[in-house]
This record gives C-alpha cells, structure tokens and sequence, in this order.
C-alpha cells in the first residue's frame, strides 16, 4: 500500500481530499518494524495512533497469569493505538507485529496542530476515529454477548433444570 489512494479506502484517510491527506501524511512519521518485534506494550505510556502501511500487528491483550488473547489483527490500511491517542491513558494491549511492518505514526501534539491550523481536516480525523473505535466497540459487545449466550447453553447442558 504505497499510495495515497490505497489509504483513501481506510477508515482514518476517508472522506480527506488529496491535498488533506498529503497535509496528514506529512505530519506522520514512517517506521519500520521486524516480525516479533512490539510497538508498544499494555500499560505503557503513549500518545501516539498508527496506520499500517504495510504488514500486520497483532494487539494482544493479557487476561491473566501467562494468559494472552488476540483481540484484532491490524492488516494493511488499519488504524490502532486510538485509546490512549484519545483518552491520554496507559495502553490497553500490545501491539506485536505479526508480518515485518512499516507503520505511519501520528503524535498527538501534531493531530492537535493540525487541528489548529486546519479545523475542518481535524474534525474528520476526529470523526473517522470515531467511528473506529465505535465499530470495534460493537464487534466487542457482539463477542460479549455471544460469550455470555455460549456460557448459557452449556449451563443448560450441564444442569438441565436451570432456567
């Protein structure tokens, strides 16, 4: 994905004209990651979203004592670490890279300037993380209630006499 018109079909780059993204693009840092190789891990400090330009990464969240679970794999064109981009928080996973990766970071403070001298491209970004994180959030309570429904079924099994 080395052009600019790839990236248009991804969530963060929609609805910018040409001349926006180039405005975007030139405020975000390339960098190059090997497969195995971590971003970021859960709980660390940061203020900074990636584009996968090219490869894939994998966020992993820890849910216990040696205990991990994929919770999405990042392929090309896909935004991630928008938590704590937004909220200022620790990170809520790791980010390892599963495919060797070149990534495009935005930094907070350059979103924030950009939003500055450009308002009306910060209000689409804005929007467009929106509504990523308000598709994943879906995706999230689907599998939660899919869990819960599961966890049901197979207490009936078990103890056909409850509900």
């Amino acid at each position: 994905m080395n052009d600019m018109k790839q990236l248009d079909r991804e969530s963060f780059f929609c609805h910018l004209n040409e001349d926006e993204k180039k405005l975007v693009m030139e405020r975000m840092h390339k960098e190059s990651f090997s497969m195995g190789e971590y971003v970021f891990k859960e709980d660390d400090t940061g203020e900074r979203l990636y584009v996968v330009e090219k490869g894939a990464v994998s966020l992993i969240k820890s849910i216990g004592a040696d205990l991990n679970k994929t919770i999405l794999i990042a392929p090309e064109g896909s935004v991630f670490g928008e938590f704590s981009f937004i909220d200022g928080r620790t990170r809520s996973a790791s980010a390892l890279v599963s495919v060797d990766a070149v990534l495009l970071g935005l930094d907070r403070k350059d979103l924030d300037a950009l939003f500055d001298q450009f308002p009306a491209i910060g209000r689409k970004l804005y929007n467009n993380l929106l509504l990523t994180v308000t598709e994943r959030l879906r995706r999230t309570n689907e599998a939660h209630w899919k869990t819960i429904e599961n966890v049901i079924k197979n207490e009936k099994l078990i103890n056909p006499d409850v509900g």
